[in-house]
């Protein structure tokens, strides 16, 4: 069993390939489909959170954390990707792991680096001026306005 890893069933959909039908709780051999899944993978993983936009007093009845897609209208898990609150981390990690394959793994040092709005993170953490972590953490916070006066120096207003 991997403790650390957390396990998500996908149970979010509205079933338009189905005819509108809750997948997750349609009978396969006796059983509801997310039994079935839900007995394979809670044994592997230290716990379990299921993904669910209708029905989820069924799902709860597995005693885990039943979440909803953060977007409505069924967009799906994945449409959360699209929130700007996840994208600018996202990006920002993105440019980091591409900064340290080029140092680590091609022996490129850019000799300067410079940006416009997110992209202003990207460099300051490529310079070493920012470690990533207080990067990541201010974008996340979207405190960024406050950290640029201070880097540059300005008041804050």
């Amino acid at each position: 069993m991997l403790s650390s890893v957390t396990g998500l069933i996908l149970a979010g959909g509205k079933g338009s390939r189905m005819g509108g039908v809750d997948k997750g709780l349609q009978i396969f051999r006796g059983r509801r489909l997310v039994d079935h899944v839900y007995e394979r993978l809670a044994p592997q993983v230290g716990g379990v959170i299921i993904n669910a936009n209708q029905n989820q007093d069924e799902y709860r009845s597995f005693g885990v954390r039943v979440v909803s897609d953060a977007i409505g209208g069924f967009a799906g898990p994945l449409a959360d990707l699209t929130l700007t609150a996840n994208t600018q981390p996202a990006l920002l990690a993105t440019s980091y792991a591409l900064t340290r394959v080029l140092r680590e793994e091609l022996g490129i040092q850019p000799a300067w680096a410079a940006g416009h709005s997110l992209g202003e993170f990207s460099a300051l953490v490529a310079a070493g001026a920012l470690p990533f972590a207080a990067a990541l953490r201010v974008v996340r916070e979207d405190k960024r306005p406050a950290l640029l006066n201070v880097i540059c120096k300005k008041p804050t207003p």
